[in-house]
């Protein structure tokens, strides 16, 4: 695999490069995303070199793979790729003609990574963005206190509107594995809160009702 993704880079220096790959986020961090495992995403080689017999995007990191082959280039040079687990790397495209000569996408300044995919079919907090706190109560309801941090997609019961109208979510904490507690916190309710600033992930749409 080293020697693939060497012979990849290489190829990336002989020559002239065309057009980018730059997957779809939201925000980075300092040049890092995150990537949603599990995913399906659209990957677009934009300003491709034209008339190519194929395109092929290659993920170039620490498990190298052929992500996709696009043939037709009458709709765009794109393919329909599902995030895996645990990889950090780049994308690449490779155009290759007729002629059996072969373009090259240029490579982004951007690093991309994943964890592990969320549960199928549940409404989940996302953990892996700014690690959401978790508090007993809503602190608008009263006393509250900060129990600690997700580490884990934490299962959503209760999407709720406090009085001053900021969105919450109530989560399952029957498995202590979602939560990193603070120190001294030891008796963990079963169920507590995350600001809605939070991202989730899953199928949400019977909660948002």
């Amino acid at each position: 695999m080293f020697r693939f993704a060497l012979f990849i880079f290489l190829l990336a220096g002989c020559g002239q490069t065309f057009g980018s790959i730059d997957l779809p986020h939201g925000t980075d961090d300092a040049g890092s995303v995150g990537l949603q495992a599990g995913e399906t995403i659209p990957v677009r080689w934009e300003n491709a070199p034209p008339d190519a017999q194929f395109y092929a995007f290659i993920w170039v990191g620490n498990f190298p793979a052929l992500m996709g082959i696009d043939t037709n280039a009458t709709d765009g040079i794109a393919i329909e790729w599902r995030v895996p687990e645990y990889i950090s790397g780049k994308p690449i495209g490779i155009a290759l003609f007729a002629d059996g000569t072969w373009r090259i996408s240029r490579i982004t300044s951007l690093d991309y990574s994943s964890g592990h995919a969320p549960p199928e079919g549940v409404c989940v907090v996302d953990y892996s963005s700014n690690a959401p706190e978790v508090f007993d109560n809503l602190p608008n309801a009263g006393a509250y206190r900060i129990l600690g941090y997700l580490r884990d997609y934490a299962p959503v019961l209760e999407i709720v509107d406090d009085d001053e109208g900021f969105r919450w979510f109530r989560v399952d904490l029957s498995q202590p594995s979602v939560i990193n507690p603070l120190d001294g916190v030891s008796d963990l309710p079963e169920t507590a809160w995350v600001y809605g600033i939070a991202a989730l992930v899953g199928d949400c749409s019977e909660l948002q009702e």
